[in-house]
């Protein structure tokens, strides 16, 4: 499940693990109202694991490029 960032009237902001159809609005943890979901950047890492090296081993030239 996805996690969304909500904003209430009562200007409390919090993050919710919620399904992709129930998204819209979300209830406020503080004060019960319904919160609307706000726009935010989205959390994505990225690990040299997929193409066989490590954060310890550094990209050498002769390493070929892999997508």
């Amino acid at each position: 499940m996805p996690m969304y960032e909500y904003r209430c009237a009562c200007g409390h902001k919090f993050d919710v693990r919620v399904p992709l159809e129930l998204r819209a609005t979300a209830t406020c943890p503080r004060c019960g109202k319904v919160a609307s979901k706000i726009f935010s950047a989205p959390n994505w890492t990225s690990t040299w694991i997929l193409d066989g090296l490590t954060h310890d081993e550094p990209r050498r030239y002769e390493d070929p490029y892999v997508l």
